[in-house]
């Protein structure tokens, strides 16, 4: 019961950022056309809800970029509510929490048996990671495998040293609420049209993601993803272990669980069945 009250103050926050972009875009559009002009027409028919087809008028005047942030504040809205309306599971469970490749773990046919919950929503940066711990994550939990930092890495820029920072403050944040559970650490994955200069940049980062791992003691496993069968010597996801460019398939999922077991340490022990815990 402790965990509604934030679990609910978050959700509304969310789906309260997610409508202000929409309201302060119409006013835009209201002050450009003046009293009784278009913007108090079309536009504002754009973004009422109950108007057929209004998504169709939204594409004319709402930009690419600003499309593709709405359309992920609405998706990490859905997210959240499916987490919300989930039952409490029967024993703490291993969190899997990240972005895309979190979200499309197929943990149930990996780790028949063991209790884990997937908090995977696409497209987030370390710092939403960090915003959503709260939201997202039970308090009664056995321990954690993170997959976090590859959006800052890829489309963001950040420099190897913020991801270790990022990392490090996200597990300060686990730790404060859940205390020194486990946790393991999936360095990140490489892409199938890897250039030289990107491969050096990957490495880069998951060798500030390991050290900032092994910084935060015994207790949180560095996960290496490079290096077969996952990717070739320059990095390159395998194609047949991918469904593409960036996302692993059933088969990459198998060959990554396996990676964990092997180098999840404490962590591993918890997605074993029958392993002492």
């Amino acid at each position: 019961m402790r965990e509604e009250r934030p679990l609910q103050k978050g959700l509304d926050r969310i789906a309260g950022d997610r409508h202000a972009v929409e309201r302060e875009r119409l006013h835009e559009e209201e002050r450009r056309s003046g009293p009784g002009g278009c913007g108090s027409g079309l536009p504002g028919l754009a973004w009422a809800e109950q108007v057929p087809g209004g998504w169709r008028l939204r594409n004319l005047f709402e930009p690419h970029a600003e499309r593709e942030a709405r359309r992920q504040a609405e998706w990490r809205a859905e997210r959240l509510e499916a987490f919300a309306a989930e039952p409490a599971p029967a024993a703490p469970p291993v969190v899997f929490f990240g972005s895309s490749t979190i979200e499309r773990f197929p943990l149930a046919d990996l780790f028949p048996g063991v209790s884990v919950l997937n908090r995977g929503v696409a497209f987030e940066p370390l710092g939403l990671l960090q915003e959503r711990l709260a939201v997202a994550v039970p308090q009664r939990i056995a321990g954690v495998v993170l997959y976090a930092g590859s959006i800052d890495h890829r489309f963001e820029d950040a420099r190897a040293e913020d991801l270790g920072a990022g990392l490090e403050a996200l597990v300060a944040a686990l730790r404060s609420r859940h205390g020194e559970i486990p946790i393991a650490v999936l360095g990140l994955l490489g892409e199938r049209d890897l250039a030289p200069a990107e491969l050096l940049r990957l490495t880069q980062a998951n060798d500030a993601l390991e050290a900032a791992a092994a910084r935060l003691g015994a207790s949180c496993s560095f996960v290496p993803t490079l290096g077969a069968p996952l990717t070739d010597a320059a990095g390159r996801l395998a194609p047949d272990l991918s469904t593409d460019a960036l996302h692993l398939n059933e088969a990459g999922y198998r060959a990554l669980s396996a990676r964990l077991l092997a180098h999840g340490g404490a962590l591993a022990q918890r997605l074993t069945p029958g392993e002492p815990k």
